[in-house]
């Protein structure tokens, strides 16, 4: 993607909650989503951080040994670069918004792990 900054580290604890929230939404375990989610406050922008690092790689642009990109190449990578500015968008509006977030993010990875695979 066109956007180049590099993320901060992200902490041990900050990826075990977001994979560990992320898992229970889609496991439909509310408790343990409730017990992510109350004990980090700032979840939303977890899981958009998490989903940038997933998201980011498969969907950028292929460097240069590649080849010339192809017009999917193009448009895998706007849509990608749409889909987390949605996000954090999304994850502006507070924490009552991390069970979307996530539900988007698991559909999301869970049908760019079948493009990757073919």
């Amino acid at each position: 993607m066109s956007d180049t900054t590099p993320l901060a580290p992200m902490t041990p604890h900050a990826a075990i909650s977001a994979f560990g929230y992320l898992r229970a939404v889609q496991a439909d375990d509310t408790g343990a989503a409730r017990e992510f989610a109350g004990a980090e406050p700032q979840m939303p922008e977890l899981l958009v951080d998490a989903a940038t690092r997933i998201v980011v790689p498969v969907t950028a642009l292929p460097g240069p040994e590649a080849g010339e990109p192809c017009a999917d190449t193009f448009a895998l990578e706007a849509l990608g670069r749409v889909f987390v500015t949605s996000l954090r968008i999304w994850a502006q509006a507070g924490p009552d918004t991390a069970e979307g977030i996530a539900r988007a993010v698991i559909d999301v990875i869970g049908h760019l792990s079948a493009r990757v695979a073919q």
